[in-house]
């Protein structure tokens, strides 16, 4: 957030100079927003997948456990004791799966607030830009470049931390063209 925030106080003037600043401007938001979708999903992925060797080395540590208590004891004591330890085992990786999912859960409210945000400050950004009368003749360029950003960045969340394979092809068409216009 504070990034986006301090992207959002030097906005008026970046935005003002020309479409490239106000593609600059929207990058950066969009970019902080992206970033912290794939951080959520590259966090809730490790975190998966740590969460499940941990099941599968608790079930083993289980059965080798059992093992070896069932040298002094009969076999339906041995049964009891395996079974026993495998539920506690089953109990821990469902705790562990309900932490992982309210952390994403959180998470996802996080990019979300983040989008929003972005997308509030990039439609200021564009209504301070398109007031600008010496903008006019870009205003075609700005309205594209607005309309694919808004587009990609409505689409990023934890399942898709860059948005969809066409809006991002479209985003990055309309920056790219923008940068290559004022050169």
């Amino acid at each position: 957030m504070l990034a986006l925030l301090s992207v959002g106080g030097r906005v008026a003037a970046a935005s003002q100079d020309s479409v490239q600043g106000l593609a600059t401007v929207l990058a950066s938001a969009r970019d902080a927003c992206a970033q912290q979708a794939q951080q959520a999903a590259e966090g809730a992925s490790t975190a998966n997948y740590k969460a499940a060797l941990d099941l599968q080395t608790a079930q083993t540590q289980a059965e080798m456990d059992a093992q070896v208590y069932g040298v002094g004891h009969g076999h339906r004591e041995t049964r009891d004791f395996l079974s026993s330890r495998l539920q506690q085992a089953s109990d821990a990786s469902v705790a562990e799966s309900q932490r992982i999912a309210d952390k994403l859960s959180s998470d996802k409210q996080a990019v979300a607030a983040c989008v929003t945000q972005a997308q509030m400050q990039g439609k200021a950004d564009y209504s301070a830009f398109k007031a600008d009368k010496r903008h006019k003749r870009a205003m075609p360029e700005a309205e594209s470049l607005m309309t694919a950003w808004l587009t990609n960045l409505g689409e990023i969340d934890t399942g898709h931390p860059q948005g969809s394979d066409a809006s991002l092809a479209a985003w990055r068409s309309a920056k790219t063209h923008t940068e290559l216009s004022a050169l």
